[in-house]
């Protein structure tokens, strides 16, 4: 069993800092991601950053599976941080 975001964000072990969230790529739709997205902000929770896509380890994944743009090597989040 995992812990939902919502538990992670409105609990102590954010401390109410901003933070990084996934969003599935391998095993998602992009209509997800914006509504996950959409859901944490309707929330209020800080949001540092998106981490897009998540890790296959240990699951019979083809790599034609995988989407193109995660293959050209580690990419820095998408800072959400309004100025």
């Amino acid at each position: 069993m995992q812990p939902g975001l919502d538990f992670i964000l409105s609990g102590p072990l954010s401390r109410g800092l901003p933070a990084f969230v996934p969003v599935s790529l391998l095993y998602g739709i992009p209509d997800d991601a914006v509504a996950e997205i959409m859901y944490l902000e309707s929330k209020g929770y800080p949001i540092l950053g998106v981490e897009l896509g998540e890790e296959p380890d240990g699951q019979f994944v083809l790599p034609e599976m995988t989407p193109s743009y995660s293959r050209n090597g580690p990419r820095r989040g998408i800072n959400l941080t309004r100025r």
